[in-house]
């Protein structure tokens, strides 16, 4: 590969992920959920527990295929299995269609994670501009944020029209993104190698992160954002629809919401050249803990409000972390690790949607999300005394 073709691949790169989104489910998904797949919250956190569950040794596999076989083809397949998952998902009517459409998404996903970002290090390595990861997951964040944006504005008035339209009119663009898969150029040479090779690199790999240990807390530190973040994500809609929000509003909320994940994102770069590895980590944990406990406290309209704080995080998450893990990494294995890291981070996610459920059975979601709030703060704490063992020697 030559530095047009990776110049081109990272060009392509941006438009696949930019456009490759559901851009008007976000503020209606769950009530979606609930409403005409006719599933309650309690339920949905369990389905979600298993199908991350499930998931978690596809993860790992594949993206040891990815490693060895190529990002491209990973990207491909997981790309079909999303679109598909989502034309079944504005088909649906019953929990079993939830079901099948959440297990198509997470495969999807399993699939392509760790090759997706582990294809764009690549070409960046190859135009000699690996330094500046940070900054290019941050343009493209910002742009799925304003898109996200702009069509969270529409989704509660699609909705009130027909709830299915947010679903079908996320579609065509997850089909063209499918489609500019075919146009990547693979980023390295690739030979055909035994599943026993498959297994035997994987091995390697998790050796390398169990016997590493700024990479064993980065990854530990990624699954509580990670987690925080999408236990308080489905508890969005039912908090609106428990303090009397308007459907119509809900899309005038997550326009807010994506404005301000995309100012976060397009000024990461900044943000992680001016403060700390300590501060941003420091920050990010009081921006999740904080709000999440002030929200069960105070449960009115306004506490909608501090929703905007997880979007700070949001926005600038991925492009930190990713930068982060990133600098601790060779190409070798890039893909593999990611996905341990993805893989290592759904476990704890399936284990934390299952208990949450369980918490949301026995107390009101005000407690709930004050339960929530304590473990994420007591925990955070805990991270960030190992991180200065670890990180400071």
């Amino acid at each position: 590969m030559n530095q047009k073709e990776a110049n081109r691949n990272v060009k392509l790169y941006a438009w696949f992920k930019t456009i490759g989104m559901p851009f008007f489910w976000g503020p209606v998904i769950i009530t979606y959920i609930i409403n005409v797949g006719k599933m309650s919250l309690s339920e949905l956190y369990f389905m979600e527990a298993v199908v991350v569950f499930a998931l978690i040794f596809v993860e790992i596999y594949s993206s040891a295929w990815a490693d060895l076989l190529g990002r491209r083809k990973a990207m491909i397949l997981g790309s079909f299995l999303q679109l598909v998952a989502m034309i079944l998902f504005a088909s649906l009517n019953s929990p079993f269609l939830v079901w099948v459409s959440n297990i198509l998404v997470m495969l999807g996903f399993a699939i392509a994670s760790g090759a997706d970002e582990a294809f764009l290090v690549d070409n960046l390595k190859e135009l000699g501009k690996e330094d500046e990861l940070t900054r290019v997951n941050g343009q493209i964040l910002s742009r799925i944020f304003i898109i996200l944006a702009i069509g969270s504005i529409a989704s509660g008035y699609l909705y009130d029209i027909n709830p299915r339209l947010p679903m079908f009119l996320s579609v065509p663009g997850m089909f063209v993104s499918f489609v500019l898969t075919f146009f990547f150029k693979e980023s390295k040479n690739t030979e055909k190698i035994s599943h026993k090779e498959h297994f035997d690199f994987m091995k390697m790999s998790i050796l390398f992160v169990v016997n590493h240990k700024a990479i064993k807390w980065i990854i530990a530190y990624v699954a509580l954002i990670a987690v925080a973040s999408k236990l308080w994500f489905f508890t969005y809609n039912p908090y609106f629809e428990l303090v009397e929000l308007d459907y119509k509003y809900f899309g005038w909320v997550f326009f807010s919401l994506n404005i301000v994940a995309w100012a976060s994102s397009k000024y990461a770069y900044k943000i992680e050249r001016k403060m700390s590895e300590l501060s941003i980590i420091i920050f990010m944990l009081i921006l999740m803990g904080v709000p999440i406990l002030l929200m069960g406290v105070f449960v009115s309209q306004l506490a909608i409000v501090l929703v905007l704080s997880e979007n700070l995080v949001r926005g600038f998450k991925q492009p930190f972390f990713s930068s982060f893990i990133n600098r601790h990494l060779d190409s070798k294995n890039r893909a593999t690790v990611l996905s341990i890291k993805s893989a290592s981070i759904a476990l704890v996610q399936a284990v934390s949607l299952w208990t949450f459920g369980l918490v949301l059975l026995k107390w009101e979601l005000g407690m709930s999300l004050q339960i929530l709030g304590v473990t994420i703060l007591v925990l955070g704490i805990f991270s960030i005394w190992k991180y200065k063992k670890i990180f400071k020697n």
